[in-house]
């Protein structure tokens, strides 16, 4: 006599799952029973593919995850940039027509858009996600704390100082590195870049924060011309030292950086894009070998019981014209 599950493919459609399925309950009991021994042979069996497969898709979710955060970190800093970008632009725009010649009321309005160029550095610079500050390298802490002590500080150098060349100098000690900038206005967030896990062990890091030079340098230049209101000497002084040759050079210098910067931000992105879309594809590929694996083929099945009751009713069919046969017929 032929064995039972020989029988099977020939009086019903075969489940390709079967075998799967049959060894993952010998796995689970194996798993279960608390012995070394069958712990052993779990681990060491042929269902191994398997683990290896669920783990695979676990980890590349993980890895997408973390890329499609790293996606919308690098889009708000390139929209923060781009907002640093414009406000200087006004700078630039404003510095020619206030400063030649310069007056106390032009210089006064170029003050004004001055103090407007802070404080939307200010707000660009203060965006987050999840409670996390796009430059405070991902703390809670916000990178700047105060503009407006900004301002009060460097009105205060204005006054003290008895020319534009002093002014300058004392207003560029005050954002060194290590300058009053630095320690008075900027928080104490993380000193490491923010990290992004990819795939294959890669990371990728967002080397960009409120001590960055060329974001230091647009903010240094908006408070240079926000506290010349404040200014101790003549205005025939700006005139004497070339003060709007001087500033205009500081703006470009200072554009140059932040288009730089995003130029910088811009490759990142596209190697995170690159990465996320690959970590996407091999889960999916994870997932079908999976499927293939511990899943049934619902088209084949469908087809093959199709097929089979076809089968049963062409045989039922002839039986019952059968049984209506007398031995007449026969002969």
């Amino acid at each position: 006599m032929l064995p039972a599950n020989l029988a099977i493919p020939f009086s019903g459609p075969r489940d390709a799952s079967a075998n799967t399925r049959d060894r993952i309950d010998a796995l689970s009991q194996q798993l279960s029973s608390g012995r070394q021994s069958d712990l052993g042979r779990a681990v060491g069996s042929d269902f191994s593919e398997v683990s290896h497969l669920s783990f695979k898709m676990r980890d590349l979710a993980t890895v997408r995850d973390s890329l499609s955060l790293a996606q919308a970190w690098t889009d708000g800093i390139q929209s923060a940039l781009e907002a640093v970008s414009e406000a200087n632009d006004r700078t630039l725009a404003a510095i020619p027509s206030s400063l030649s010649p310069p007056s106390q009321a032009s210089i006064s309005r170029l003050s004004d858009v001055a103090d407007g160029v802070l404080d939307d550095i200010g707000t660009a610079m203060s965006g987050s996600i999840g409670g996390r500050y796009l430059f405070a390298n991902g703390d809670v802490n916000a990178p700047i704390s105060d503009m407006e002590a900004v301002r009060s500080d460097i009105a205060s150098i204005a006054q003290n100082s008895t020319d534009f060349g002093t002014y300058l100098a004392d207003v560029t000690a005050y954002f060194d590195a290590g300058g009053a900038f630095e320690t008075t206005i900027v928080s104490s967030y993380a000193s490491e870049q923010a990290t992004f896990p990819g795939r294959d062990g890669k990371s990728f890091g967002v080397d960009l924060d409120a001590r960055s030079a060329g974001l230091k340098e647009a903010i240094a230049n908006a408070a240079v011309l926000s506290g010349m209101r404040h200014v101790g000497f003549d205005v025939s002084e700006l005139v004497k030292s070339s003060a709007a040759s001087m500033l205009l050079t500081r703006a470009s210098a200072a554009d140059a950086d932040v288009s730089t910067m995003q130029a910088q931000v811009g490759v990142l992105e596209e190697r995170i894009s690159d990465d996320r879309e690959a970590a996407v594809s091999e889960r999916l590929d994870a997932e079908k070998r999976l499927s293939d694996l511990v899943g049934i083929d619902e088209y084949d099945v469908a087809t093959r019981l199709n097929a089979e009751l076809s089968r049963l009713e062409a045989a039922y069919a002839i039986t019952a014209r059968r049984s209506q046969l007398r031995l007449t017929n026969f002969l």
